[in-house]
């Protein structure tokens, strides 16, 4: 069952709002700017929030002009999610398998998501701050974090 939702969830999500500000489609600078704000450590040491099994589906981000594009979220474990990104109306696996899991700071909800960058061989995380969501978790609005 497909869910939709204003989820700027991951690497595409902060990079398609960079390509939008920067009127650039091209993913390679659109992970180059990810490089820039990104963290070598996560917020939380090990990961301490379970994995919402709710939220484990396909994904249509709404500002995707392209009715095909999605993300597959699935369990990794207890603990931690793994995506996949199919662009290029559904036929190219962009970012697979890539690692994510929640912290919380007081009463916010952050994203850890997982980041390697092939050029420079420098990785960590970067992070998207849960603004909204529904009850259901069928909808959330996230902010990539600079």
């Amino acid at each position: 069952m497909k869910k939709y939702i204003l989820y700027s969830l991951v690497i595409l999500l902060a990079a398609t709002v960079i390509a939008w500000k920067t009127g650039d489609n091209d993913i390679d600078n659109d992970l180059r700017e990810i490089s820039k704000v990104y963290s070598k450590y996560a917020l939380d040491e090990h990961p301490a929030i379970a994995a919402d099994t709710d939220l484990i589906a396909i994904w249509k981000m709404k500002q995707d002009t392209d009715p095909h594009n999605y993300f597959v979220l699935e369990r990794y474990d207890y603990y931690n999610y793994v995506f996949t990104y199919m662009n290029r109306e559904g036929s190219n696996r962009t970012y697979e398998n890539v690692g994510a899991f929640f912290s919380n700071i007081g009463d916010t909800r952050f994203l850890n998501v997982r980041y390697y960058n092939w050029e420079t061989r420098t990785g960590g995380y970067f992070f998207l701050k849960v603004v909204n969501a529904d009850k259901r978790g069928w909808s959330m609005d996230l902010a990539l974090v600079a």
